[in-house]
């Protein structure tokens, strides 16, 4: 609980008291990583590029977690990413739509037809000739 910037903190509280200088990497202290897949990718970078380095394990395998998990990362953000486009085109793009066509009534209404045309199509851009303060806006209606 608390998020990054809570468990950030802990791990500095943890390692402020060590001497790091005599520490190999397995003495370190371990941070929590998220359970997803930016978590996942960050404890194989760090693990898989450590071991690469000093030549233990398999290095074949570790190329294959590497590029597997970089590949299921691209993978989710791309779906995010179609996933986002998606909402824009299908839910935000009525709403909009429907909140434009309320104000041109609003408009049209106020100004009892008094109203200048702001973009090339008519429908949707009506504005009240002279604004709030012109004159010809009706605030009974």
């Amino acid at each position: 609980r608390g998020g990054a910037g809570a468990r950030m903190a802990r791990a500095v509280d943890l390692t402020s008291s060590l001497d790091t200088s005599t520490l190999t990497p397995e003495e370190w202290p371990h941070m929590a990583l998220d359970a997803d897949t930016f978590g996942l990718t960050i404890c194989s970078l760090v693990r898989d590029s450590y071991y690469l380095s000093t030549g233990r394990g398999k290095s074949q395998n570790r190329y294959w977690r590497l590029a597997t998990t970089l590949y299921l990362l691209i993978l989710c953000m791309v779906i995010q990413i179609f996933l986002l486009s998606c909402v824009k085109n299908f839910v935000s793009a009525k709403a909009v739509h429907d909140v434009r066509l309320a104000y041109d009534e609003f408009q049209n209404t106020m100004y009892g037809g008094n109203v200048w045309v702001l973009a090339d199509t008519a429908k949707l851009e009506r504005r009240g000739v002279g604004g709030y303060h012109g004159g010809v806006f009706n605030a009974r209606k």
